[in-house]
């Protein structure tokens, strides 16, 4: 029943229709699966945990275009739901009630992190609030870093790639090499967000439930999901489905430190002349 609701998108109604039960049911049903999924979730969902799967992490974001240290790539992605009486906050850059989610994926699409906030909430908002984008620097490997759109603030264990001029050109051949192989590095996670929208389809529309905890849960238990089949090396996943771009504005972090901005800008630098 989880499995038809999640994937066909029809609906509590569509998923009763369709195996002989009644909407309220596979509402109850329904539900509680979720929560339950969604309590598990960090069995499914986590960071590398040994230095020797790091490593793997590294070595597989490298193979894409050589970028050296990426052990995670972030960004969010818009999910619609219908308007919650409390909805002042829900309402995204579209105009249109929804969660954001900002994922760290690795290079094969797996989740490792997921945290799901109004769809107010900007992805760099949402790193600020995250205990991800607090501790960073302490819970990646030194000298490695994650990838992210120019919706962040850089710092050194999060590279984003380097600003165009006024005319919407690079400054030389040094920085087209760099953001080029950033863009192809970082694509994984968009293509994680159109991997999962792709196979459960009650993500690619609005999530029918009046409850902003329902949909919160439908999201994590789709996003276990992916990630059971992902381990199970499931053949059926369609790596070329089209990407979930995100729009990234100017980042919004008034907080780094100059020293801190500095090491990171330097960082890119040494990073971009590696990649020449």
């Amino acid at each position: 029943m989880l499995l038809h609701f999640l994937a066909t998108g029809k609906g509590y109604r569509g998923t009763g229709l369709a195996l002989g039960v009644s909407p309220s049911w596979a509402i109850e049903v329904i539900s509680l699966l979720c929560k339950e999924i969604r309590k598990a979730r960090k069995t499914f969902i986590h960071l590398p945990r040994t230095a020797a799967q790091w490593k793997d992490v590294e070595r597989g974001f490298r193979a894409t275009r050589g970028f050296p240290g990426v052990v995670g790539a972030v960004d969010g992605s818009l999910f619609a739901i219908n308007r919650p009486a409390d909805y002042e906050g829900f309402y995204c850059r579209k105009f249109y009630p929804a969660l954001n989610m900002q994922a760290i994926v690795d290079h094969r699409c797996l989740f490792m992190s997921i945290d799901i906030r109004p769809g107010s909430w900007s992805d760099q908002k949402i790193w600020n609030a995250s205990r991800l984008g607090t501790t960073m620097d302490k819970v990646i490997p030194p000298g490695t870093h994650m990838i992210a759109d120019a919706g962040y603030a850089i710092r050194p264990w999060l590279m984003t790639p380097y600003p165009e001029t006024f005319d919407g050109a690079y400054r030389d051949t040094k920085t087209r090499r760099f953001n080029f192989a950033h863009s192809s590095t970082r694509m994984v996670v968009e293509r994680a967000f159109g991997v999962v929208k792709e196979r459960f389809r009650v993500l690619n529309a609005c999530i029918d439930v009046d409850d902003v905890g329902r949909a919160v849960d439908i999201i994590a238990t789709s996003i276990v999901l992916h990630n059971i089949l992902i381990a199970l090396r499931d053949d059926e996943v369609d790596f070329d489905v089209p990407v979930v771009h995100s729009e990234c504005g100017e980042d919004e972090d008034v907080c780094v430190s100059p020293v801190i901005r500095e090491i990171a800008i330097n960082k890119r630098d040494d990073i971009a002349r590696y990649l020449l």
